[in-house]
C-alpha cells in the first residue's frame, strides 16, 4: 500500500484533408498522484495470488488543440468526477524454483477526462511474466 504517480499521454493524428501546411492534431495527459494497493496470498509453498488496485486521487488535466478551434485554457486540477486515472490487476503466480516464478495476470486499466471534451481509454491486458530474483 502506498502512494504512486503515473503520467498518461494520449495523442490523437486524425487523418483529414488539410490545405497547404495545414494539419490537425490533439494531445490530452493527466499527470495523477495516486494510491496504489497491493496484495498477495499464498495458497500454499507454490502458488500465490496476486491482486493490485491503482487510482487517482486528484489530477492535472492538459490538452493542447488548435487554438483557431478552442480558447478555454489547456491546463486544469481535475477531481475524481472530471478526470481519473486507475487500473486493477489479478493474477496467479507459480514459484518453479526457489529465485525463479511464473505468473499470468489480467489487468484492466481506465483514463478518462470529462472537463473538456469527454475521452475514454480503456484497455484489457493478458500478461504473462517471468521473475527472477538475485539475492539470497
Amino acid at each position: 500500500m502506498g502512494p504512486t504517480v503515473e503520467l498518461f499521454i494520449f495523442s490523437n493524428e486524425q487523418n483529414i484533408a488539410v490545405d497547404g501546411f495545414d494539419y490537425t492534431q490533439s494531445f490530452a495527459g493527466l499527470f495523477s498522484p495516486g494510491i496504489n494497493f497491493k496484495a498477495t496470498y499464498p495458497l500454499n509453498s507454490k502458488i500465490q495470488i496476486e491482486s493490485g488496485l491503482l487510482t487517482s486521487v486528484l489530477s492535472l488535466g492538459f490538452r493542447m488543440l488548435d487554438s483557431e478551434e478552442d480558447d478555454r485554457f489547456p491546463v486544469k486540477p481535475l477531481t475524481l468526477l472530471s478526470g481519473s486515472n486507475s487500473s486493477f490487476d489479478f493474477g496467479i503466480r507459480y514459484h518453479v524454483f526457489n529465485k525463479l516464478s511464473v505468473i499470468v495476470a489480467y489487468k484492466f486499466e481506465l483514463c478518462r477526462i470529462n472537463e473538456w471534451t469527454p475521452m475514454i481509454s480503456a484497455s484489457d491486458n493478458i500478461m504473462v511474466g517471468l521473475k527472477y530474483t538475485f539475492k539470497n
